[in-house]
């Protein structure tokens, strides 16, 4: 049996009601291209998927990390294309970077798998898209705001894949703080 787990954000609420609106006016202008929310989640990854039996390490990573970076936000950054793939960038507050980089260090301590040093954070809104220059974006830059805009973080979960199966949520933690 093997395991894969990643730590992410989730977009809940406005955000997820905002990247939902901002996918279905790239794609209508782009009829070729589906958006990934009608087919699997959407979120921010802070690692790339690692192989291994990490779940009881990164479980007690998520309830360190929801008690030490809680009531952050997130500011979106713009568009952008990386491949074949049309993004949302995100700019980190303080403390989102600070909560990145710790998921980074301590999942490569865990994994011995290094992270993308160049990566930025970021949501997936089209994976593998054909034609990527012909795709249209410059429109909507007058129609919606994609930059400046924030968002509160609400949770960082954990999901696990075993073998060939789904991505399942196994944990979820608020990033709200003390109610």
């Amino acid at each position: 049996m093997k395991n894969k787990y990643f730590i992410c954000f989730k977009p809940k609420g406005e955000f997820y009601e905002f990247l939902k609106k901002l996918s279905g006016m790239i794609e209508m202008l782009n009829i070729q291209i589906t958006p990934v929310y009608k087919e699997e989640l959407l979120h921010i990854t802070f690692h790339k998927p690692v192989v291994g039996d990490y779940r009881k390490d990164f479980s007690d990573l998520l309830e360190y990390l929801a008690k030490t970076y809680s009531n952050t936000r997130i500011v979106l950054s713009g568009l952008g294309i990386f491949d074949d793939n049309i993004v949302m960038r995100i700019q980190p507050t303080y403390h989102v970077a600070l909560l990145w980089v710790t998921i980074r260090k301590i999942v490569e301590h865990f994994s011995g798998e290094k992270g993308d040093d160049d990566n930025m954070l970021h949501v997936t809104l089209f994976k593998k898209v054909p034609d990527i220059e012909k795709v249209q974006l410059f429109s909507l830059v007058n129609k919606i705001p994609l930059t400046g805009t924030e968002f509160s973080l609400e949770y960082v979960c954990l999901f696990e894949k075993i073998d060939e199966g789904p991505w399942v949520e196994i944990e979820r933690l608020s990033l709200m703080g003390e109610t």
